[in-house]
């Protein structure tokens, strides 16, 4: 495993050849990841789970793990940056400080307008890290300072993290709650559920992991999320199932098998059942739809 493997996190710098080399944009599919944007110059057109936004400088845009999001297109001279955290990495550090409600507020109200001084502390962070990724990848694995940078790097990575959660909250108010330990069972259950949601889809399976019977479970998945315990399985594997629909060459069969379904007609028939078409036509529709917007200019979503 190199150095770079080790980190928990990846920063990217995204500009107008990442998107205009892409058959569908530039995607990411966040299931045990989360991750924030901020754009440096120009607009980026992002989609988050088939909601558009607008993103100009000095924005940023959060994202929580489940999530589909895409960088449609953007202007000729637009520049971002990207953080992805491994989420193992981040849940222990954001339990401590951030509550349900706020995660659920988050989740639902992916962006905020930071101030100047706001920026300019979020950008100069991440621009320390990347000269040190810069540096760090120049020098021999077996150097030590290399070694110190890598833990120099995970440090510095927790603390952006903060810092952005500190700059999203204290534009978005949201009265935070000491958990209750149904906080505490939806929390493990997300985290099985990104472990584990490609080989288990049984309800059971996730209420047996925390020593409760199946009902009392599903009753408290549904209590603090809104959604049951049945419906959170099905929306990760369709998410997972359309992001490889979209931006791979895989077969039909090939996902399935991924995504351990028993055969290629068995995974049709569950995709059909809650997207309403094939995985064949799906990828089709998706191919058409692409190529009717082949711009590169921010146009179509409203400014934030």
């Amino acid at each position: 495993m190199s150095m770079e493997q080790q980190l928990p996190f990846q920063l990217k710098i995204l500009g107008r050849t990442d998107l205009a080399d892409r058959k569908y944009g530039f995607s990411g599919l966040a299931f045990d990841k989360c991750g924030f944007f901020f754009c440096r110059k120009g607009s980026f057109e992002v989609m988050l789970n088939g909601r558009e936004y607008r993103i100009d400088q000095g924005k940023l845009f959060v994202y929580m793990p489940t999530c589909l999001i895409r960088f449609v297109r953007c202007d000729e001279e637009a520049e971002g940056v990207t953080v992805v955290f491994n989420i193992d990495s981040v849940i222990p550090m954001v339990n401590k400080v951030i509550e349900t409600e706020q995660l659920f507020f988050l989740r639902e109200n992916p962006y905020v307008e930071m101030t100047g001084a706001e920026y300019q502390a979020v950008s100069h962070m991440a621009a320390f890290m990347e000269r040190k990724l810069s540096d760090m990848n120049s020098r021999p694995d077996n150097r030590p300072e290399r070694k110190l940078a890598l833990e120099l790097l995970r440090s510095m990575a927790q603390s952006l993290c903060l810092e952005v959660l500190n700059v999203y909250f204290a534009h978005h108010r949201v009265i935070a709650q000491t958990p209750s330990k149904q906080d505490l069972v939806f929390h493990h259950f997300m985290l099985n559920l990104f472990r584990s949601y490609r080989r288990q889809r049984d309800v059971t399976f996730y209420a047996r992991q925390q020593h409760l019977s199946t009902r009392y479970f599903s009753s408290v998945i549904k209590e603090r999320s809104g959604y049951s315990a049945s419906q959170w399985i099905v929306r990760l594997v369709l998410a997972e199932s359309k992001y490889l629909l979209e931006t791979t060459e895989l077969s039909i069969k090939e996902i399935a098998d991924q995504l351990n379904f028993p055969s290629q007609s068995f995974f049709g028939r569950y995709f059909k059942q809650y997207m309403g078409v094939s995985p064949k036509d799906y990828r089709q529709e998706m191919l058409e739809g692409e190529k009717r917007q082949v711009g590169i200019s921010v146009g179509g979503a409203g400014s934030l």
